[in-house]
């Protein structure tokens, strides 16, 4: 019975007390309702009663009692009873759900009477229930697949709503309104924001379709890392839709047996293991059907990460502000009005998952278990797949100003109050920290791994605590906070592209719009084209805002001490995701934080660092039962054979492998199919680490936490190549008559499923050198860098040209994409341009090597230039990377007017956050470049970026970079020397430059196309004029 009721509880209606209407008000223990089983509203198609809604009064001591409930037919004869003993001493404060473990026949019931006596005798309550409704049940469960009470399998578009869930809740489809506008209508400052003269509507979608144009294209996100947010604005129903980002399904389900490396384990993979949604909180102010609103207006500052909607409805000006605060781990929500006491609405929430509700002086608490999983399958279904580990606990405070606070069952009630204060928080009994490998080298997998110990407990205790950040602080502090902790962070760097001419502001849906007109979509392997007067016309705020909205999205989804960010960042609407909102590493994680060092936000990068760091010990056993990879020290010997000698010193000599889909618990096996099996995917991890040492020039970060890391990846990589050693005639190329090669997969994701992948072999190669690289700084691991010397020099060639000049992706290719059959290896005109990552994010690819450049360029000109979101960045990016400004910004400009949304997200579609993230890192590509001592100024400035500066941006020398520039030129650079090393400035065929050292001007020559920048002092400023 308690499993039954745990299962269905949400799927229930309430039958309501015609007894209790009378007497509402009063502050008194009382039942507020029974709820059937099945989600009926007769009492006589119900088959039983899952439990009572309850209000408890400490005051009124009720203790031990017992509860008699009785079935009446419609002559007033008493046709059933039940009775069970309650201890109301151990119920909390406030309004909940009591469970109730008894089952009668209504069949021919008329009406329910409730009575509680106490153990002495005494009457304590007794009330009449009849017909039912859906109030105050904001909660659902298993809907989505029930066959009964759900909407089968499809969750992409639910076809009703369901049984448990209030409809004038969830009921998003009527909130239209009659916008007016006037003369006063408040047109602010336009620089780092977004803003719009409408709500996010859309009449067609519900709370639970994964991609309602709503949610995905209108509404606007805020988050501290923690929590995300996405805010609608509407006047009548204000819906904020929320993430905790340790709301993850199913759980740990890794393979424990020795395997062949192309096994797939069936039990975990994107949506089994998926990111899901956390639920929503409704703001109802109970409007009429199309009110008229007066100057609708709701923005995005990007300087505060505060977000406003201001209106007016019926001569009272009404305000709300939005935030996430990263000090107090909460969204706060704030609503006020110019007219005293004009507040009047109600707070409910409905959670996306199974769980308990009860009410407390002000605030709203729901704990329950994470819903089963429902991993995506493609044609808008989900399935279900199995149950989810974690539990979790919803907290949603209510602070009114003045005025009344009363609280019901599951909302709160707001009235006449001039000022209002929401928190919202929520936490899971997740913890990376609990997984554990037994002394067998097994997991215990009848314990749940990465949940805490205390279970619900904890998550209950961590969303008190957050709660608690805010205790006796007002608005105010609160705000004031926030805006310290991400300004501390988001004004490191500053862009922008010169004064614009004053015009009318325009709202950025209609920016994107503009360009929308300019730029039309293309088929595959087509070029972009356009009318040249009107492309050279359109406003570059919009770039701008683009750059500046990647760093934004970027600190609000992932912060030092928080999970990095997923697919769609901390944002997700859905509890079946499509691709699971997941950790994707054959690019699209790298790709998140490809931009984030250079952008000044490493802190954030450190999140991604963190993160890898829980997962290694999973991948450790992944290793070991696909790749035959364990714990050993390693040495050459005097013929240069690499000898492995097994050990127990994890810490310096143990491995981990990760494959494309991950998660927060432990998916380092191969999932999906082998379709998506590429073995270099960790090493493609580690450039993003690499990069991050190499801006933030931290020795004490790379010997503590970045280069252990490396170092168990390259320790994998050494036994992987090591079983992949390859004898060869071919002495022109392998001289030493052997070289060392990867395993089967895929170049991403698509062609022969073979060994010798490029990709692989250039993600490992650059592994190698960082590894190495890393080694000699903190100089370490002699006998290791010997043997890693001995992989990089004989690995099988990771970049070689085909006869059309190209860069190949496969050793089989003669012209692009073409066997020597003539038959196409793969699509020529993929999404994935795989085998260029030597040249972006990697440096095998470099001006010092023109040959492989003009090879990418041939690639780049035959893929094509249309794609999903998140491919066309990519494409500006290595547009950027090989000096091609004017087409990068084809690409940049393309992405904006196709593949973005006018709430600036990039889509796939869906939306992908990998796209914002990969245009910011082209952005930066423009204007700086830099490898090691190489720094390169305005490398591919496009010509249409006339004027322009950027600041505080960080080259992989560590140098703090301004970059201002005029008429097409560059005029001044400030570059902070943080190492105080020489370094080497390229700028075009400038001959001469005047540099500023310590107050005293003097002249510099070009030496070989490059100005020398003497070894100095650490943190010396060198200021430049060209």
């Amino acid at each position: 019975m308690k499993y039954f009721l745990n299962r269905f509880l949400t799927l229930t209606i309430l039958i309501t007390s015609i007894a209790f209407a009378q007497t509402s008000k009063e502050n008194k223990s009382a039942i507020l309702g029974v709820v059937l089983e099945g989600g009926y509203t007769n009492l006589k198609e119900a088959n039983g009663i899952l439990g009572l809604q309850f209000k408890k009064v400490k005051s009124d001591n009720w203790y031990e009692a017992a509860i008699s409930l009785a079935a009446f037919d419609n002559t007033e004869k008493q046709i059933n009873q039940i009775s069970t003993d309650i201890d109301f001493n151990n119920l909390p404060e406030g309004f909940q759900f009591i469970p109730f473990e008894k089952q009668i026949d209504l069949s021919q019931s008329d009406y329910l009477r409730i009575t509680i006596v106490s153990k002495t005798g005494k009457n304590l309550f007794t009330a009449n229930f009849k017909n039912g409704s859906y109030k105050g049940i904001p909660i659902y469960s298993n809907w989505i697949t029930h066959p009964k009470y759900g909407n089968g399998p499809s969750v992409m578009n639910p076809e009703k709503v369901t049984a448990g869930v209030d409809p004038a809740v969830v009921n998003t489809k009527n909130l239209n309104v009659n916008y007016l506008y006037d003369d006063a209508y408040p047109i602010g400052k336009q620089d780092n924001l977004l803003w719009y003269k409408t709500g996010a509507y859309d009449p067609t979608s519900t709370i639970y379709d994964r991609g309602g144009k709503d949610w995905e294209e209108q509404a606007l996100p805020i988050g501290n890392g923690y929590l995300g947010a996405m805010l609608f604005g509407m006047p009548g129903k204000d819906h904020i839709q929320f993430n905790e980002e340790t709301f993850w399904a199913a759980g740990y389900r890794g393979v424990q047996e020795k395997v062949p490396s192309d096994n797939v384990n069936k039990k975990m993979g994107e949506g089994i293991n998926g990111f899901m949604n956390s639920g929503n909180v409704f703001v109802d102010f109970n409007l009429p059907q199309n009110p008229e609103i007066l100057n609708y207006y709701r923005d995005l500052d990007l300087n505060t990460a505060i977000s406003s909607v201001r209106y007016q409805y019926k001569k009272v000006n009404y305000k709300r502000e939005y935030f996430a605060s990263y000090p107090a781990e909460v969204i706060v929500l704030r609503y006020t009005a110019d007219e005293a006491k004009a507040l009047n609405f109600s707070v409910k929430s409905v959670s996306a998952h199974p769980g308990n509700i009860f009410v407390n002086n002000g605030v709203i608490t729901i704990t329950g278990k994470l819903k089963d999983s429902e991993p995506y399958t493609g044609g808008g279904k989900a399935t279900y797949n199995q149950a989810s580990d974690l539990e979790y606990c919803t907290k949603i405070k209510v602070i009114a100003d003045d005025g009344e606070l009363i609280n019901h069952y599951g909302n709160i009630e707001v009235k006449n109050a001039s000022g209002v204060t929401i928190i919202i928080t929520s936490a899971t009994d997740y913890d990376p920290n609990a997984f554990s490998i037994n002394a067998d080298g097994k997991v215990n997998l009848d314990i749940p791994q990465f949940k805490h110990k205390d279970g619900i407990q904890f998550a209950i205790q961590k969303a008190e605590n957050r709660i608690s950040n805010t205790d006796g602080k007002t608005y105010e502090v609160l705000k004031k906070e926030h805006i310290a902790d991400y300004q501390a962070v988001f004004n490191r760097v500053s862009f922008n592209l010169g004064e614009k001419e004053a015009s009318k502001p325009i709202p950025t849906n209609e920016r994107v719009a503009a360009y929308a007109k300019v730029i039309k979509g293309i088929k595959a392997g087509e070029s972009i084209s356009y009318l040249k007067a009107d492309y050279d016309n359109l406003n570059t705020h919009l770039e701008e805002l683009f750059y500046q909205y990647g760093r934004y999205l970027m600190i609000a989804s992932s912060r030092e001490k928080t999970l990095p960010a997923t697919l769609q960042g901390k944002w997700n609407q859905s509890v079946a995701e499509i691709w699971g909102s997941t950790y994707c590493i054959n690019i699209n994680l790298q790709m998140n934080y490809w931009f984030a060092g250079e952008a000044n936000l490493i802190d954030s990068g450190k999140a991604l660092v963190n993160w890898i760091e829980t997962q290694i010990p999973a991948g450790s056993l992944t290793a070991r039962n696909m790749y035959n990879a364990s714990t050993s020290s390693y040495h050459l010997d005097k013929q240069n054979n690499i000898v492995f000698t097994p050990s127990k010193n994890e810490a310096e000599n143990g491995v981990f492998v990760m494959h494309t889909k991950q998660s927060i618990n432990g998916q380092t096996d191969l999932t999906g199919s082998t379709n998506i099996q590429s073995p270099g995917n960790t090493a493609f991890l580690m450039y993003n680490l690499w990069d991050l040492f190499q801006r933030s020039q931290d020795k004490k970060w790379l010997a503590n936490q970045l280069y252990p890391i490396l170092r168990k990846s390259a320790n994998f990589y050494a036994a992987y190549l090591n079983n992949n050693k390859v004898k060869t005639e071919d002495l022109k190329q392998y001289p030493n008559g052997y070289f060392y090669t990867t395993g089967k997969g895929r170049s991403p994701e698509h062609g022969p499923y073979q060994t010798g992948v490029k990709y692989d072999l250039q993600l490992i190669a650059g592994l190698l050198d960082y590894t190495l690289e890393a080694a000699k700084i903190l100089n370490i691991d002699i006998e290791k860098q010997q043997v890693w010397n001995e992989l990089r020099t004989n690995i099988e060639k990771p970049i070689e040209l085909g006869t059309d000049g190209q860069v190949k992706e496969w050793v089989q290719e003669t012209n692009y994409n073409k066997d020597n059959n003539g038959k196409d290896l793969g699509d020529p005109h993929h999404r994935h341009i795989s085998h260029l990552v030597g040249l972006y994010p990697g440096n095998l690819i470099n001006p010092q090597t023109p040959e492989f450049q003009k090879g990418a360029k041939i690639v780049l000109q035959k893929r094509g230039d249309d794609a999903t979101g998140w491919s066309i960045a990519n494409k500006f990016l290595l547009w950027a990377s090989v000096q091609k400004g004017d087409k990068a910004l084809e690409l940049l400009r393309y992405q904006l007017a196709q593949r973005t949304y006018s709430n600036l997200f990039d889509f796939h579609a869906p939306f992908q956050i990998d796209g914002n993230f990969g245009a910011a890192a082209g952005i930066q590509e423009l204007l700086l470049q830099s490898n090691n001592s190489n720094i390169y100024l305005l490398p591919a400035l496009p010509t249409l970026w006339t004027e322009g500066n950027i600041k505080g941006i960080i080259a992989k020398n560590g140098a703090q970079i301004d970059i201002t520039w005029k008429n097409g030129e560059l005029e001044t650079a400030k570059i902070l020397n943080v190492t105080g090393k020489s370094m080497n400035i390229h700028y075009r065929n400038a001959k001469t430059i005047q540099l500023l050292v310590d107050g005293k001007w003097k002249t510099l020559k070009a030496y070989k196309g490059q100005f020398v920048l003497p070894k100095n002092k650490a943190k010396q400023l060198f200021e430049l004029k060209f």
